[in-house]
């Protein structure tokens, strides 16, 4: 047998096997059952409209943050999951916050759930931040709470929540009260800090992921950085200084890093509060990752103690958001 006649044989035992495989006859193609998203499967003609605005409009997307120099570099999109990451009492829930009173002062849904601090205790901060007064009078207050009431949502509940029930409720308010940002604060709440724990953080992580993904949800995990050797939190963190895993990180949309600066704290207590001291911004917020965007870098920010307001510069005024 000639060795072109021998791979025509082999061609045709191979078509021939082909259509054995797809004869429904002699395979249980049952057990291969069409999944549900097999709509999902689409040609690129699909996406025609969204790629051509994707090139006409190639500005930066998304919620903004209250603070006009982050504006068109560091945004929230829809459907993207963002870690926030510090040391402890870094200011990372206040700046959060801040970010979440201004959006729902603005009429944009958004839940919170602050599982370290009970809803009265963050709703007074919040009107405080709403308001840009440390002391509201009570007419001020009543009509803030009023106003949040038609786009805040607060999950009422402090202590450790299983994680299959907390994705539950991101799912409700995702879908039931059509919010645009939902914050988690934080994530020990929820997971071990152990890192033998990885794949628990790893399903949660992803299972947040999906659920922003489907329902286009901004979903913001906050999470504490372990402290570094010595005890000097001089050193500004990254994300994979975060308690547990390192997997949040890797599969997170945006990592931001909030980092307190408690060596100028430290200077002025100790009476060293010259100009150079007083100029050194209060907090610093490291955008140390965003992937659908092209900015990383650092924001410099001087806190308020009055209204719980962070300032874009030392000397500048906090308006109130109502």
């Amino acid at each position: 047998m000639t060795l072109d006649r021998r791979l025509r044989e082999m061609a045709n035992e191979t078509a021939s096997g082909n259509k054995i495989i797809r004869d429904g006859r002699t395979v249980d193609v049952g057990r291969w059952g069409i999944p549900e998203d097999s709509h999902l499967l689409r040609s690129p003609a699909a996406f025609l409209d969204d790629v051509q605005e994707l090139f006409r409009d190639t500005s930066c997307k998304g919620d903004r943050m209250p603070s006009i120099k982050t504006h068109g570099l560091m945004q929230f999109r829809p459907g993207e999951v963002s870690l926030w990451v510090g040391y402890k009492e870094s200011y990372k829930s206040t700046f959060i916050n801040e970010l979440v009173t201004s959006w729902a002062c603005r009429g944009l849904n958004v839940a919170v759930a602050s599982l370290e601090m009970p809803a009265p205790i963050l709703l007074k901060k919040t009107v405080q931040q709403a308001l840009a007064k440390q002391g509201p009078d009570r007419a001020s207050v009543e009509k803030a709470v009023e106003h949040l009431s038609n786009s805040m949502t607060i999950y009422d509940v402090t202590g450790r929540v299983p994680p299959k029930h907390l994705l539950a409720i991101m799912r409700y308010c995702a879908v039931e009260l059509e919010c645009r940002h939902f914050v988690l604060d934080n994530l020990t709440m929820i997971l071990s800090t152990s890192n033998e724990r990885t794949e628990e953080h790893q399903s949660f992580v992803a299972d947040c992921t999906t659920i922003s993904r489907t329902t286009g949800m901004h979903i913001h995990l906050v999470a504490h950085c372990t402290k570094p050797e010595g005890g000097d939190e001089g050193k500004i963190p990254n994300g994979y200084n975060a308690r547990g895993t390192g997997a949040a990180p890797d599969m997170v949309d945006n990592l931001l890093v909030v980092w307190r600066n408690k060596p100028k704290e430290t200077k002025i207590d100790n009476g060293e509060d010259d100009d150079d001291v007083r100029k050194q911004p209060d907090v610093m917020v490291v955008v140390d990752k965003q992937r659908h965007w092209d900015y990383r870098g650092t924001f410099k920010f001087w806190i308020d103690r009055r209204s719980l307001r962070f300032r874009e510069f030392g000397n500048s005024e906090c308006l109130p958001f109502l």
